[in-house]
């Protein structure tokens, strides 16, 4: 009998122990960006929306960030390149035509507003989606276990 009971108590204790969720997102922060690990493996901001479709409101902030970061690389590519060419023709002996620059400056600054506000609803994504992920707290349910009189005498009671 103490066999037994025992085996049944380490059952349940290694599901106990084993039931916990490992689908979660979590945010790897790296040079000049973020990426996704889910399970293990590795993503990149274009596939944040595949992997946060199950909640709709994860993936409307998937969504935006998507949508700010495509906006924000090409602006940061457009005034990395207006920066560089004046530089270039400066450094070659040329004539640079320092508006150019100051105008990359202006884009470039648009470009990283745009990859903060892009990053934010990524974590907001993430947020929202592990979030969603834990099972709900049951209120109906609250068990109570006491010493009490039973049919049979004096004993455990449990009461739902």
């Amino acid at each position: 009998m103490k066999k037994s009971l025992l085996s049944i108590l380490l059952c349940l204790f290694s599901l106990a122990s084993f039931c916990q969720q490992g689908d979660t997102l979590t945010i790897k922060k790296s040079f000049g960006g973020m990426s996704f690990i889910k399970e293990g493996t590795t993503y990149q901001m274009g596939d944040l929306k595949n992997l946060v479709a199950t909640n709709n409101e994860a993936f409307k902030y998937a969504d935006n960030a998507d949508f700010l970061n495509a906006y924000a690389s090409v602006l940061g590519g457009i005034g990395g390149g207006l920066i560089g060419w004046p530089l270039g023709a400066a450094l070659a002996g040329g004539e640079p035509m320092w508006g150019l620059a100051i105008a990359g400056v202006g884009t470039l600054s648009v470009g990283l507003v745009l990859d903060f506000f892009a990053k934010k609803n990524a974590r907001r994504a993430v947020e929202v989606y592990n979030n969603g992920l834990k099972a709900p707290e049951s209120t109906s349910l609250k068990p109570e276990l006491g010493i009490g009189l039973t049919g049979n005498g004096v004993g455990l009671t449990l009461r739902f």
